[in-house]
């Protein structure tokens, strides 16, 4: 508590790689299996490349979510602590610790 200088609400950025490359993946086997491939594995292409397009879908929903963190600045550079979706509850937490730091003197 003595090293910490300040105390902030931050955010983390959003990653979209990894749905957007499901995503991807999800149509071109879905693009291969309809216009490409004709035998028995054609259905488990075209369902394959839908699970994937619907798993990609609902991570990239889940994803878009915003994450707040508690920020902390000391003597070494600042550092994420606490994160949560719920920023009224980070604020309280930044708050808390500032008055914290307020009352150290």
């Amino acid at each position: 508590m003595t090293n910490i200088s300040s105390v902030s609400i931050g955010q983390l950025p959003i990653q979209l790689q990894a749905p957007g490359y499901l995503i991807l993946m999800g149509l071109v086997a879905g693009y291969i299996g309809l216009f490409w491939v004709q035998g028995s594995s054609r259905p488990l292409l075209i369902l394959g490349g839908l699970a994937l397009l619907a798993f990609g879908i609902w991570l990239l929903i889940q994803m878009l979510r915003t994450t707040y963190t508690v920020r902390i600045g000391a003597a070494g550079g600042e550092t994420d602590g606490f994160q949560s979706e719920n920023l009224e509850l980070v604020k309280r937490i930044v708050d808390a610790i500032n008055e914290a730091i307020i009352d150290r003197g």
